[in-house]
Order: C-alpha cells, then structure tokens, then sequence
C-alpha cells in the first residue's frame, strides 16, 4: 500500500520543476506561477499569480514569495512567464469593466 501514497508519486512532477505551470484544482481554483520544488505534498510555486491591493484596489500580479499549493487530486499543465504576466493584466482590465 505503501507505494500508492502520495509522497511516493511527487517525482512525477520532476519534469516541472524549474518550468512555469497553471495548476487547477478540483475546486475550480487555479494557481499559476514557475514550480520550484514539490515537497511533502505540496506544490511549491515562486514567483506565482496573487491578488493584491493598490491604488486601483484589486488586482492580480506576479509575487516573488513562496506559494504551497497541496497536490491533492490536482492537474498541471506547462505555461510561460509572459503568459501569466499577461493573464494577470487582462484579469485586472476585465474587472474594472
């Protein structure tokens, strides 16, 4: 049963590493950001997609800090820094819509 837990499997992510990704989870979140390490069931993302409050109130941008996202049942899928850069600029024009 052993070989079945989920410490066992992080290395499946190894191609990652080093690499930007968008992960979704199964409640419908999404985090985005460039995947560091994986640790004890955790995603580690630095830098990674967050909102923030401004001048213009919320808006989504690229964080230089550590990010866990748990492994738990979710998907990864490989992406670019300047993607997400501009995902975070299109959120932030859409929501001031």
């Amino acid at each position: 049963m052993d070989e079945f837990s989920l410490l066992k499997q992080e290395g499946i992510f190894d191609e990652y590493i080093g690499k930007y990704v968008l992960i979704y989870t199964p409640m419908g979140t999404t985090f985005g950001g460039k995947l560091t390490g994986v640790k004890e069931g955790y995603f580690i993302l630095n830098p990674h997609q967050s909102g923030s409050y401004g001048p213009e109130g919320l808006v989504r941008v690229m964080i230089r800090k550590n990010s866990k996202v748990p492994i738990y049942h979710a998907a990864i899928e490989p992406n670019t820094e300047e993607s997400l850069e501009q995902a975070c600029k299109f959120h932030n024009t859409q929501s001031k819509d």
